[in-house]
């Protein structure tokens, strides 16, 4: 797993092939990680949770925190509770009363909560900036 940060993804290559990728944008002081995809004939040999962990691991390493945009991330975190540090508590989802309506089936869940929030976000971008916010 390496990052390329001229095309703004990590990536993870198998005999030389790129196998995965994730693709994310640049916030002072995090890193927001918008897209998990492994190649269709990759699939189902756990790359996608390898390239997730070696991505953490390396915002660990580098004392960034992280924005779980892509569900998959998010879900992974959710499985391995030691990356949920990663998260800025600004981020995270604590009780009812800090969430909106359409989160508080998601109180228990901060990553779901933060999901929807940041999928609001998304959407509330100006027309024309993609993702990536380009």
């Amino acid at each position: 797993m390496t990052d390329n940060p001229s095309e703004l993804r990590y990536e993870l290559h198998v005999d030389g092939e790129l196998a995965g990728q994730i693709r994310y944008r640049r916030q002072p002081g995090a890193v927001v990680l918008v897209h998990t995809d492994v190649e269709p004939r990759f699939e189902g040999h756990g790359l996608g949770s390898r390239l997730v962990q070696g991505a953490l691991d390396d915002l660990r390493a580098r004392g960034l925190a992280l924005v779980p945009l892509c569900p998959f991330v998010a879900d992974f975190i959710g499985r391995h509770p030691e990356y949920a540090d990663l998260v800025p508590p600004t981020r995270r989802c604590r009780s009812n009363a800090t969430t909106s309506e359409g989160e508080r089936g998601h109180r228990d869940d901060p990553l779901q909560a933060l999901r929807l929030r940041e999928l609001r976000a998304a959407a509330a971008r100006p027309a024309g900036r993609g993702v990536l916010g380009v």
